[in-house]
């Protein structure tokens, strides 16, 4: 039996009624340009290494930047690597509503395809077959005798939230089904009605990085500097990038750099344009 990731939610007061209700993915992302403040918890270094790269991979050609931070009273993504946990992650901007002594995101085993999949949860993408348009239509007591045993040993309401629930259309942004999709459950066939059966998926899809594009898009050209400006405030900001996303940044601006670069001098010289 595979293990499934599992999605985080919280509640919040909607004002227009009053009433608790699990908040509207719609309004999850987070702003363009946002620096997602990150801080591991328990990571090895091959595990820190492993996800930066995932993370780096996937915002590469979006307009949001990841800086890690030491100190978790700083953070906006709190990421921890407990075996016995699961994996599992808020969902966007509900990582802020999340106490600072709390993960926001648990990796319970490895591979990049877990990471991947639970830092795109973190970017406010949700799973794809409980997608509302072609939505999978499930043997209900095959999903449930399944998953409430090893390894996974959910309840009735965790398998109904996670895999069983078609997602409201009205609070989300939903492609056409994707089966391609990095957020898709594993499924045999005999856990749909068709008897088809949903292979794993380990990379994004064309369609994950084009909806990711479409949510994050890369500012105007002829507005670019200035939006920067905005964003990038304090030169202690790019110190803490990764090498890869500071180059990006700075090809970005018209200044040239490398990996192969000193990073002092990258920042220097980005900064310098960012003053100007």
């Amino acid at each position: 039996m595979s293990k499934f990731c599992y999605t985080k939610t919280i509640k919040r007061k909607r004002p227009s009624t009053g009433t608790s209700a699990a908040v509207a993915y719609k309004d999850n992302y987070w702003p363009l340009g946002t620096v997602l403040r990150v801080f591991f918890i328990d990571a090895t270094l091959y595990q820190r290494v492993s996800f930066e790269r995932v993370e780096n991979e996937i915002l590469e050609p979006i307009n949001l930047f990841a800086e890690y931070v030491t100190d978790r009273e700083n953070s906006d993504i709190r990421i921890s690597f407990n075996e016995g946990w699961g994996s599992y992650s808020y969902v966007g901007t509900d990582n802020l509503f999340i106490s600072k002594d709390q993960e926001t995101m648990n990796i319970g085993w490895e591979g990049d395809d877990v990471m991947r999949h639970e830092f795109c949860h973190a970017l406010g993408m949700l799973h794809e077959h409980q997608n509302p348009k072609n939505p999978i239509k499930w043997n209900e007591k095959v999903v449930i005798q399944a998953l409430s045993g090893p390894p996974n040993y959910w309840s009735i309401e965790q398998i109904r939230f996670n895999v069983l629930d078609v997602l409201d259309i009205a609070l989300v942004d939903a492609t056409d089904s994707d089966v391609n999709s990095i957020m898709k459950y594993f499924a045999p066939p005999g856990w749909t009605q068709d008897g088809v059966y949903h292979a794993p998926n380990t990379q994004l899809s064309d369609t994950d990085r084009s909806f990711l594009s479409e949510k994050y898009p890369l500012p105007e050209s002829n507005g670019h500097l200035d939006f920067c400006r905005s964003i990038w405030r304090d030169k202690s900001q790019l110190r803490r990038l990764l090498e890869v996303q500071l180059v990006r940044l700075a090809k970005s601006l018209g200044v040239d750099a490398s990996v192969n670069d000193l990073k002092n001098d990258t920042v220097d010289r980005v900064w310098e344009k960012l003053r100007k």
